[in-house]
């Protein structure tokens, strides 16, 4: 399963097909997501451009706060992917070096903030609307984390691949929080996160593999350039979301049992053997406390203020 200049070459706007129950997102929204990237929570801008700023530059906590935000790994991505003679990227570490020192100041410095929308309504739907942004920017890395343990413990071939799908899953996500639509999976309108997400990926020339991951991943049998790729992000979403450790936590009773586990990991995963998926659905049983420490302390680092926001 191997994965296939200084000018940056603005992406060019596919032809838009606005889905009909998201008539809030208009093209002109997208058109400028398309040109400028994705905007993210300002404390993690801010932090970037501190970082960059230190004597001397600490590339592993450029690429540590990097790879916690989805919004920031999706815009190192696509400044890497319109550079003149663009190679596939699809690590952290590789995208940070490709886009070097200039091109990150850049991004810290240019980069769109995400404010909260003044739409009018009920309080509860403005705490609604803070929850569900909340979510987005804890459930990502989460499901980042958890593809990479699967991967690695799968015996997949770059678990830092898996760590970057599994982040960027689900970006179609923010243009709706922009419009202050809600992506819980009980609203209509959020259903279409998915294609919004692949017209974004595609605008900004991603890799085909991470592009079909963005798409499949709520339906992992229908890839076929890298079926192991897709089907270890949805192995990872799905435990999230039954196990209550995604967005839709605190819905759901104790987290599943390692037979439940191992016959979802099956259904992504339909080359893994049976002795080997109950060994990962043992692996994921036994290392989830870590892996919840793990996260938590790659939230908590630097980021404090961000609670402001």
């Amino acid at each position: 399963m191997a994965m296939e200049g200084t000018l940056v070459r603005e992406p060019q706007a596919p032809e838009l097909a606005i889905p009909v129950a998201a008539p809030s997102l208009c093209e002109a929204r997208l058109d400028e997501i398309i040109s400028e990237g994705l905007p993210t929570l300002p404390s993690y801008v801010f932090e970037l451009d501190a970082r960059l700023k230190a004597t001397p530059v600490v590339w592993s906590d450029i690429a540590w706060l990097v790879g916690v935000d989805p919004c920031l790994t999706a815009q190192v991505l696509r400044v890497c992917h319109t550079m003149p003679f663009a190679t596939p990227v699809l690590s952290i570490d590789a995208a940070i070096a490709i886009a070097g020192e200039a091109r990150l100041r850049a991004i810290a410095l240019t980069s769109p903030l995400f404010l909260e929308p003044q739409i009018r309504g009920r309080r509860g739907a403005a705490e609604a609307r803070r929850a569900t942004r909340h979510l987005f920017w804890q459930h990502s890395p989460w499901i980042a984390l958890l593809s990479e343990r699967i991967a690695e413990w799968t015996g997949y071939p770059d678990p830092a691949r898996a760590y970057t799908a599994g982040l960027l899953h689900d970006i179609g996500k923010v243009p709706l929080m922009l419009e202050g639509i809600t992506t819980d999976s009980t609203t209509e309108q959020s259903n279409h996160y998915v294609a919004i997400g692949k017209l974004l990926a595609e605008a900004w020339h991603y890799p085909p593999i991470l592009i079909e991951a963005l798409e499949f991943h709520g339906c992992p049998r229908r890839a076929s350039l890298d079926p192991a790729l897709t089907g270890i992000v949805a192995a990872a979403d799905q435990y999230s979301e039954r196990s209550g450790s995604g967005e839709a936590a605190g819905s759901h009773g104790p987290p599943p049992e390692a037979n439940e586990i191992s016959g979802l990991l099956r259904d992504c995963l339909p080359a893994l053997s049976l002795d080997d998926a109950a060994r990962v659905a043992a692996q994921i049983e036994c290392e989830l406390p870590s892996m919840l420490v793990t996260l938590g302390r790659r939230l908590s680092c630097g980021y404090s203020s961000r609670q402001r926001f």
